[in-house]
């Protein structure tokens, strides 16, 4: 069941990636502040999905 915060399929994705940046940054998919910090960042739009995954790519690399 989806959160009460996703409200739209837009908001069910930024919460799906939130959880998933979750899962990579800090080891943990179900800490919840950091999964409701990303998904308000993503909805206002401070963050982007693409900033991420570039910043991703420059620590691999």
């Amino acid at each position: 069941m989806p959160p009460p915060v996703a409200k739209t399929i837009r908001d069910l994705l930024y919460w799906e990636y939130a959880k998933l940046i979750a899962g990579s940054a800090v080891g943990d998919r179900k800490n919840y502040g950091f999964i409701m910090y990303t998904f308000n960042n993503l909805r206002k739009g401070n963050l982007k999905p693409s900033t991420i995954l570039r910043e991703n790519q420059t620590l691999v690399m």
